[in-house]
This record gives structure tokens, C-alpha cells and sequence, in this order.
């Protein structure tokens, strides 16, 4: 039986909604804006006005985590539909999440841009803030792109990208910007770190190893899971180390040496990598035994 497309409209609201997913956990805090170090006037974190992104130099890997999540979140809608989606539907569905990000990252850029102290300092990091944001659009229009429309090896990679933010993503809800850490909070951030692992493995065991595309794909995401984390954490605690913002250059030399500390240590890079084949590699004869058992004809 032919299933009916979808409306347009519906189209729409898929893309809106998995955007505002994405934004999920910092929706859930308020939308207050962080504490600014160049902040024009004093003011307590209360005083912050809203904005739709959290504009800080201690949220440059939060911000591609929701925007990116929220993309993938509407790929892999986009691509399970498949023939139910009207013409050009997945085109809308794109726009609705773009129109999303843009939106978010406009208005909080305005905010931030109208708060801050008149400085030198200040348009460095306002200019930085705008390119962190152009950049994390770009990354989740990418992701949606890939696992949306792209080969099954070019929607692997997209599907990895947006596993390495579903983990930023999960964080986030789990210990919110501004929360206060508990046991519970840290240890459930002690399991989520897997989370990328566990749904990078998903997509192997989906997509298979079978062309040399997809073992570069397989490759790829393994190389994403090992330099990924490493990468988040430099980045987090160059940009968090407040002492360094007004001196660009030390701040991206301290980085290099986190990344390149956290990049080079086995312990922590190969579990998650392991986990992610094994996962993998489990789906892959799962969905062999499945295929070979409904090709046995039954006997009465």
C-alpha cells in the first residue's frame, strides 16, 4: 500500500522541532545569559538578560553540541521518511532548522553585542563569539546534509559527527550551565561519556563495512571518537582559563598542549574506540543472522 506524503506544513515543524530538541537543555536553565568578563556594567547573574544561545567563552563546545544534535536529530527524520516527504520537503526542513540557529545565534549576538564594555578587548571577543556560532551553524547544516542525504558512508560520518555532539548534548541535560555538581550528576556524567561511543557503533553496525567507502567511514568515525574528546577538552579549557582572554595567543598555545596531552593518552582515548567496533561489530551479525533467518524457507 502507498503511504501518503506528508504536508508541507509537517515538514516544517519537523525541522523547527528537532532544532528546538537541540536547544533543549539550555532552554531548561532560564536562557539567562552567562556572567560576561567585559561586561559593561556590574550585574548579577539574574540581571543577565535572555539570550537563545549561551553566548560565553565557556560555552565555545556547548554551542556546536546543541546546534549540531538538534541537525542530526533532523537528518535522520529526514531520512527515514524518504519517500513519504513531499517535494522538496527535505529542502524545508532544512530551512526550519537553519531559520532556528540563525535566529538563536542573531538574537544573542545582539545581546551580547549591546551589553558589552567599549574596548578593544570586547569586538575581539564579540568578533570571536559571532565566527564561533557562524561556524557551529556551518557544522550542523553539514551533519544534516550527510545523514540526510549523502551515501550510506557519507551519512556514517554525519551520523558520527552528530554522535559526538548527542554526548555534548546529554552533558549539558544531565549538569546544566550554572548548575551545581552532585554524586548523582557526576556519575551519570561518568556514563555519558559513552554515549557517543555506543551510537557511533550503531551507525558501523548500520552502514557496514562492505565498500571501501564505508570502511573509510568506519574509520572515520573512529578517528572522530579518539580526537573528538580530546579536542572538546582543550578547547574548553583554553577558553574557560578567564586569566588568558585577553591574550589570544597564550590562550590557543595552552590549548595546543591540553589537546595534544589529551590526544596522546591510550587510557583514554582506546575504550571508547573499542566500544564503539564491538557495538559495531555485534550489529553487524545481528542483522546477518536476522537477513540469513528470513531467507531459510520454513519447513512444515
Amino acid at each position: 500500500m502507498r503511504r501518503s506524503r506528508l504536508r508541507r506544513t509537517s515538514c516544517l515543524l519537523i525541522g523547527l522541532a528537532a532544532a528546538a530538541v537541540g536547544l533543549l537543555p539550555w532552554l531548561m536553565t532560564g536562557t539567562r545569559l552567562p556572567l560576561q568578563d567585559l561586561w559593561d556594567t556590574p550585574a548579577a547573574p539574574g540581571d543577565m538578560p535572555i539570550a537563545l544561545l549561551p553566548l560565553h567563552q565557556t560555552a565555545t563546545t556547548l554551542i556546536p553540541g546543541l546546534l549540531v544534535s538538534g541537525a542530526a536529530i533532523a537528518g535522520l527524520v529526514t531520512r527515514a521518511l524518504g519517500a513519504q516527504l513531499p517535494r522538496r520537503g527535505s529542502t524545508l526542513i532544512v530551512l526550519a532548522v537553519l531559520l532556528v540557529h540563525a535566529g538563536a545565534g542573531a538574537q544573542a549576538c545582539v545581546v551580547v553585542a549591546r551589553g558589552l564594555e567599549e574596548s578593544d578587548a570586547a569586538t575581539s571577543y564579540l568578533t570571536a563569539l559571532v565566527a564561533a556560532v557562524a561556524i557551529a551553524t556551518a557544522m550542523a547544516l553539514t551533519t544534516l546534509l550527510l545523514i540526510a542525504k549523502a551515501p550510506v558512508a557519507g551519512a556514517m560520518l554525519g551520523l558520527s559527527a552528530g554522535a559526538l555532539a548527542a554526548g555534548i548534548w546529554l552533558n549539558a541535560l544531565v549538569l546544566p550551565p550554572g548548575a551545581d555538581q552532585s554524586e548523582a550528576t557526576m556519575a551519570l556524567l561518568g556514563l555519558s561519556r559513552w554515549l557517543p561511543a555506543i551510537l557511533i557503533g550503531l551507525a558501523i553496525g548500520w552502514g557496514g563495512a562492505g565498500t571501501i567507502g564505508r570502511v573509510v567511514a568506519v574509520l572515520g568515525g573512529s578517528v572522530i571518537l579518539w580526537v573528538g574528546p580530546a579536542a572538546i577538552t582543550a578547547v574548553s579549557s583554553a577558553t574557560g582559563a578567564h586569566g588568558l582572554l585577553r591574550d589570544p595567543a597564550e590562550m590557543l598555545q595552552y590549548g595546543l598542549e591540553v589537546f595534544r596531552a589529551a590526544v596522546t593518552m591510550p587510557g583514554l582515548a582506546v575504550p571508547p574506540v573499542l566500544l564503539a567496533l564491538f557495538v559495531g561489530a555485534i550489529v553487524v551479525l545481528v542483522r546477518a543472522h536476522s537477513r540469513s533467518a528470513s531467507a531459510t524457507p520454513s519447513h512444515a
